[in-house]
């Protein structure tokens, strides 16, 4: 009886050291790769509508880059606050986050990141909200890394958020090489022109992790004792 009660007590041991390092994997791997990912660190320069990216404006995204207004604003983007929102946006609030958000105002509107990954899996997650009045069309978007787009909701397609904020959180996406790679969020709208806008905020992507080999030798182990237990 002692025998057993032993061994009892050692898978427990092994168990909660499995769990630990489940924990402690799990804590590195959820760190944000991108880069500012809530545009709070910026060149804010208000006026007019609102700052639009180059050449309809000044302001900058530190990290970001995105895409030039030209007429008829088919790429405009801006970096909005509430200072500027005379729409009441969003229950008014632009950002789901902190101050800042982005508004994607175009068909083609876009802001891109440049990251360093490894090779391995990963997860896209975003705040979301079609902003703008309902007399203008909701712009669908989508988001890719290394021109490959991540999947919502089971599709790789554009999608239309709805007006308020939600978090849109991806499928796993699978990198089978390591290297620099292009995070992008996109609009994509067939009607062309100045659509609805479409905020975006709070963008993380994250590794998934997957069971370390120390956890599948301490898997084994627990098995191991197991028989040894039934045999004794």
């Amino acid at each position: 009886m002692k025998t057993k009660t032993r061994y009892l007590k050692t898978e427990f041991q092994i168990l909660a050291v499995i769990s630990t390092l489940g924990f402690v994997n799990l804590e590195a791997d959820a760190a944000n790769l991108v880069l500012n990912g809530s545009f709070e660190t910026n060149t804010f320069v208000a006026g007019g509508l609102g700052p639009y990216s180059s050449p309809a404006g000044s302001s900058s995204i530190s990290n970001w880059s995105w895409s030039g207004s030209a007429s008829p604003y088919p790429t405009a983007v801006r970096l909005i606050s509430q200072g500027i929102d005379f729409h009441g946006a969003v229950g008014g609030k632009v950002a789901s986050v902190g101050t800042y958000a982005v508004s994607l105002e175009g068909a083609t509107s876009s802001i891109s990141q440049t990251i360093t990954l490894a090779a391995g899996q990963y997860q896209l997650s975003f705040d979301a909200s079609w902003w703008l009045p309902s007399a203008l069309a909701v712009n669908p978007i989508y988001a890719s890394l290394g021109g490959l787009n991540f999947s919502f909701n089971g599709s790789t397609n554009a999608f239309s958020p709805t007006q308020g904020y939600n978090t849109y959180t991806s499928g796993v996406f699978t990198l089978a090489t390591g290297g620099t790679y292009e995070l992008k969020i996109a609009a994509n709208n067939p009607a062309g022109g100045y659509s609805g806008g479409t905020a975006v905020d709070n963008v993380t992507l994250t590794a998934v992790p997957e069971p370390s080999s120390l956890a599948l030798l301490g898997l084994g182990a627990v098995a191991s004792l197991r028989r040894r237990r039934t045999q004794a």
